[in-house]
């Protein structure tokens, strides 16, 4: 796996070159939390697709309540059979409404320490009871977005890592997406812009920086 200094070489010649760029929630934030954390049957089967571009990611962080607390999170996962039944909301959501996929925090324990009771999930966007709300900015762009889950239910196959245990998967990926997720924007009128909405030279709310 290539480190910070690779990632950065890499980009930058990708952008001498004129080459598009690439998109980052996939290859350069998920994708390793898939490689660290996932099982053999999940890198099987979202490993492949995000090289291929088959899949485009959003990410599920912020939500109405809990953005520069991410800890304070509260969409809900409620366990029942084989899968959680999702209810509530994320918001500044980046491309949303391009995304197939997202990856996401989500509670499903209220006992003890906040970040105790988060799980890290991966869903399919087009699951019933999803809508997303467009955000449009001062400037008239519609990037960000408010994402609603109605009783929405998850696979519990989706999960990555250990149930209440996401905290500490989020952490493993606030290292790659300060290694480089973010990526020049595309001109306008272009479509899908590759880059998400970075917090340029402030870490991810809620969550510690890397050691070190």
């Amino acid at each position: 796996m290539w480190n910070e200094l690779q990632r950065s070489i890499f980009a930058a010649e990708c952008a001498r070159a004129g080459a598009p760029p690439l998109a980052p929630m996939g290859l350069r934030m998920v994708g390793p939390v898939i490689m660290g954390f996932g099982t053999p049957e999940q890198k099987a089967h979202y490993l492949p697709r995000i090289l291929s571009g088959e899949d485009y990611w959003c990410q599920g962080y912020s939500e109405p309540g809990a953005g520069s607390d991410l800890a304070a999170l509260q969409l809900r996962a409620v366990s029942d059979g084989d899968d959680y039944v999702l209810s509530g909301s994320k918001i500044w959501t980046t491309h949303a409404q391009f995304a197939n996929r997202m990856f996401c925090l989500v509670r499903t324990s209220t006992e003890g320490k906040l970040q105790a009771g988060i799980t890290f999930l991966l869903l399919d966007m087009q699951t019933p009871g999803i809508s997303v709300k467009p955000i449009i900015t001062l400037a008239g762009e519609h990037e960000v977005n408010q994402v609603f889950f109605d009783a929405v239910r998850v696979p519990k196959s989706g999960r990555i890592g250990a149930e209440n245990q996401g905290w500490t998967v989020a952490k493993h990926l606030l290292e790659f997406e300060r290694g480089g997720g973010s990526a020049p924007r595309a001109p306008s009128g272009a479509g899908p812009r590759p880059d998400h909405r970075r917090r340029r030279g402030r870490r991810q709310p809620g969550l510690p920086p890397p050691a070190g």
